[in-house]
């Protein structure tokens, strides 16, 4: 062979190798984009959820007071039934 077949050999097989190693960096893009978007994707359902939560919690922090106040209006029943209860008994012992 002369040089010339040689390096023209040499040529194809750089170019080859170059347009193999352009198709791998086209392909490690669009994988690293898709990568990226289905990040982004998630971090959007997360900050959803995370507002679901602040909702949530709110909302039995509400249902937290209410029950706390009707606990008190019970003792207060209980407190006035006592009272009426003794009074009941005093009313029949005399």
């Amino acid at each position: 062979m002369n040089k010339k077949v040689k390096s023209d050999k040499l040529v194809i097989t750089c170019e080859a190798k170059v347009n193999h190693a352009e198709e791998l960096v086209i392909t490690l893009g669009e994988k690293l984009v898709i990568a990226y978007e289905d990040k982004a994707e998630r971090a959007n359902e997360l900050v959803i959820a995370n507002k679901e939560k602040t909702n949530r919690a709110k909302e039995l922090i509400i249902a937290n007071k209410e029950l706390a106040f009707q606990n008190s209006e019970k003792e207060k029943r209980v407190t006035e039934l006592i009272i009426a209860n003794k009074e009941k008994k005093n009313v029949q012992m005399n």
